[in-house]
């Protein structure tokens, strides 16, 4: 199955899925190198942002079919227009295609039709792998509809202090990184271990998490 990567808490993922594709979300890699994002981005730009950058650029993510990045941060839109001007002034880096989706939060009916027509824009580029009937729409959504219910019963055995936020953190990193019927086992799995989380609870607050690194230490 070929993968596409994506940036941004807006992505549609299930529009990637139906159209037969892996989304994988790209992180970032705290203590890493950044000098090749810190060159095209400055370093004025959030590193999460540069990492990512950097990353692609030494293809740790592997091969990628193609980019999507969603307008979530100002960070995520310089991300696109960098790799938007590099796929087209740098043929030989062999960056793959990018496409950014503008999903907009206001309560307003305009906005609704905008970001219907952004959807749609997006659902027709996916199209050139696999055109997305839609019974593979529906199917998609149903599945992660199916891993984000899963992931909510996980959430309360952390509350219930029945598994640790490192664990918990550890396999919501690892369902964005595989196909979503193997993100469904792997948190399945997880709800069939009946430990209990050990040691002195602390509650930590900030800037959200790639991997379970902080908690750890």
């Amino acid at each position: 199955m070929s993968t596409v990567g994506y940036v941004g808490a807006d992505v549609p993922v299930e529009l990637i899925t139906a159209a037969g594709l892996n989304p994988l979300r790209l992180t970032g890699k705290p203590g890493g190198d950044s000098a090749p994002g810190d060159r095209y981005l400055g370093r004025g730009v959030d590193p999460v942002a540069r990492s990512i950058l950097t990353r692609i650029l030494a293809g740790d993510y592997g091969p990628l079919e193609a980019i999507v990045v969603s307008r979530d941060c100002e960070a995520s839109l310089r991300l696109f227009y960098a790799l938007r001007e590099l796929h087209r002034v740098e043929p030989a880096l062999g960056l793959p295609p990018v496409r950014l989706v503008d999903v907009l939060h206001l309560p307003h009916h305009t906005t609704t039709r905008y970001v219907h027509a952004k959807i749609a824009q997006l659902r027709e580029w996916l199209g050139r792998w696999r055109p997305i009937g839609d019974d593979d729409l529906a199917a998609a959504i149903t599945a992660h509809d199916t891993l984000r219910r899963s992931l909510g019963r996980l959430a309360a055995r952390r509350r219930a202090n029945r598994l640790s936020g490192t664990r918990f953190l550890e396999v919501v990193a690892a369902t964005t990184a595989v196909p979503v019927t193997e993100a469904i086992a792997l948190v399945e799995h997880a709800l069939d271990d009946p430990g209990e989380a050990e040691g002195t609870r602390l509650f930590l607050t900030g800037s959200s998490h790639d991997t379970p690194g902080v908690y750890e230490t």
